[in-house]
């Protein structure tokens, strides 16, 4: 079976199975994931050596569910209603200081563009090809990924950058968001603070860059080393699959054509789509490891490029 029809026959089954509707549980999750997050500044404040280290892993997950939780809401996922995935994706997209409207904006161009050249994040295959083992190593392990391709994007363009990405109309929407965020993060980590947590920043410094590099991570492997310049979406992006757990601590992140196949499918149906799409003969690109993925990755680079 062709690409085109199986994903036309996996959508047409994913809405007889209404896999495009949302669950209380579903809709929970970001309010789950910022008072554990909250519990866990408070916590690693009093916390040293080891147990510090666990606890600032499980602060960088937190972060990741967050990140992708308001990846839904900018696709509209989260909520039936409007104004909830507004005030979700700003709250959740806010913990990784990244503003929605901004997001939104790349990543509909992401997805317009995905596996061609005119794709304006760093998984465009000109961005890819361009890439070498240091620049891979700098992207993945300081992590510099996610800040340079997602967060500072998603502020500059409230401020007349790339303008064909960000309209017009949008900045003083993303202006209001940039707003929102510093807001948020000031309050939230002030919080934090009376209720006794850290005097410093450290800990939850160190829980945000693991949120970071934990999503860079992620998001690394979902355009490199597939098929480009095709709009076939079995095959420009890749899934890495995730049990039970790993699925819920990262908001099912791996599965990536999934997503692109049917971007208003919230994430806890993701692995549901992805054994639709496996009863009609899979996509071209499917991993189990993380680790084993990203040292593939690197390998390429060394020999000069992903393609």
């Amino acid at each position: 079976m062709e690409c085109r029809a199986i994903g036309e026959e996996v959508g047409e089954q994913a809405r007889r199975e209404g896999l495009d509707r949302c669950t209380a549980g579903g809709m929970a999750a970001p309010v789950v994931a910022s008072l554990l997050l909250l519990g866990l500044i408070v916590a690693g404040g009093q916390a040293a050596g080891p147990l510090w280290a666990v606890l600032v892993l499980a602060a960088g997950y937190c972060n990741v569910v967050l990140a992708f939780v308001g990846h839904d809401a900018a696709h509209g996922a989260y909520s039936p209603n409007r104004a909830a995935n507004e005030l979700a994706g700003m709250w959740s997209l806010a913990h990784s200081f990244t503003t929605l409207r901004g997001f939104r904006a790349l990543h509909q161009a992401h997805h317009r563009h995905t596996g061609f050249d005119e794709d304006p994040t760093g998984d465009s295959p000109r961005h890819l090809g361009q890439v070498n083992l240091i620049s891979y190593c700098l992207f993945i392990l300081v992590p510099l990924g996610f800040p340079l391709f997602v967060v500072l994007p998603s502020w500059l363009g409230g401020f007349g950058y790339q303008p064909h990405v960000f309209p017009p109309e949008e900045r003083a929407g993303i202006r209001f968001n940039c707003l929102f965020v510093l807001a948020h993060q000031a309050a939230f980590y002030g919080l934090a603070s009376w209720l006794g947590g850290p005097s410093g920043p450290g800990f939850a410094l160190a829980g945000f860059v693991c949120g970071l590099w934990l999503t860079t991570m992620m998001n690394a492997l979902a355009h490199a080393g597939v098929q480009t310049y095709t709009d076939c979406r079995l095959c420009n992006t890749r899934t890495i699959r995730s049990g039970r757990l790993l699925g819920l601590m990262t908001a099912n992140g791996g599965y990536h054509v999934e997503h692109h196949l049917l971007p208003h499918v919230p994430w806890y149906h993701l692995p549901r789509l992805h054994a639709l799409i496996r009863e009609r003969g899979g996509s071209a690109f499917v991993g189990e490891s993380y680790l084993g993925l990203h040292l593939t990755m690197a390998s390429r680079y060394a020999r000069g490029g992903a393609r």
